[in-house]
């Protein structure tokens, strides 16, 4: 799906779009219209969603489950992200098909780095607003995702990106990419870590962070509670990702 240069469109029609109904949050009533842009393509493709009115004072890079690499099954949780919550979101795919495993790092970062670029040239209002030169940044990661946002801030300095304020790392497999050393997340970095049990090699990893900056809660719900829209989603991993962006 290539879709750069649109003008903004609203979710629904973008729902229409990668072929999904656009779920809404119970309890939410944003009715705006986001835009939503698709860059790129193969692994290196990312999609990027703008609230449609002001600038964004926040920015999400979203990293998606393995076996989930469209924005389709997100959009509840994407929209809430760009309405409610005035972030940009950037949703990069990293996988070629969903059952392609990412084997470098370079499908994450150039999808990333394409939608900090396409976030930096938006224009918003008849005034042509700029988005503010400092935005708060969060990475959100399902799955693979969560494991891949570790390996997302120990490289965004060197990858010339924003290193992010918070990391919420949502039932994070045990799985690495080969041949790529995990690095530490950057000790100023705050992170939640939301698991099912056996987390023991996350807390391993994670044993050099401050104790003050890291938090782990144990979520005992089904492996794609993340992807829906109930009221227990929007409390269990919704609300601590705002919390992390406020």
């Amino acid at each position: 799906m290539r879709a750069a240069g649109r003008p903004l469109v609203a979710l629904a029609l973008a729902a229409a779009v990668l072929g999904a109904p656009a779920p809404r949050a119970a309890g939410q009533g944003s009715s705006g219209i986001v835009g939503v842009t698709s860059i790129g393509s193969g692994a290196e493709e990312t999609w990027v969603f703008l609230p449609g009115e002001d600038p964004p004072t926040c920015l999400v890079v979203f990293l998606h489950g393995a076996g989930d690499p469209t924005p389709s099954r997100y959009l509840g949780w994407l929209d809430h992200l760009a309405l409610d919550a005035a972030c940009a979101v950037i949703f990069p795919r990293y996988q070629v098909a969903r059952n392609t495993a990412p084997t470098t790092l370079g499908g994450l970062r150039a999808g990333v780095s394409a939608g900090v670029g396409h976030v930096r040239r938006a224009r918003f209002g008849f005034e042509g607003r700029r988005v503010p030169k400092k935005l708060r940044t969060v990475v959100v990661g399902v799955g693979l995702g969560g494991n891949l946002a570790f390996y997302y801030a120990a490289n965004a300095k060197r990858w010339g990106l924003t290193v992010p304020a918070a990391i919420d790392s949502i039932f994070p497999t045990s799985a690495s990419i080969r041949g790529v050393p995990l690095e530490p997340v950057p000790h100023g970095t705050r992170v939640l870590v939301q698991t099912r049990g056996g987390d023991r090699d996350v807390r391993a990893y994670l044993a050099p962070h401050p104790a003050s900056r890291k938090r782990f809660q144990t979520v005992r719900s089904p492996a794609n509670a993340p992807l829906q829209t109930t009221p227990f989603a929007i409390n269990t991993f919704w609300a601590p990702v705002d919390e992390l962006i406020g």
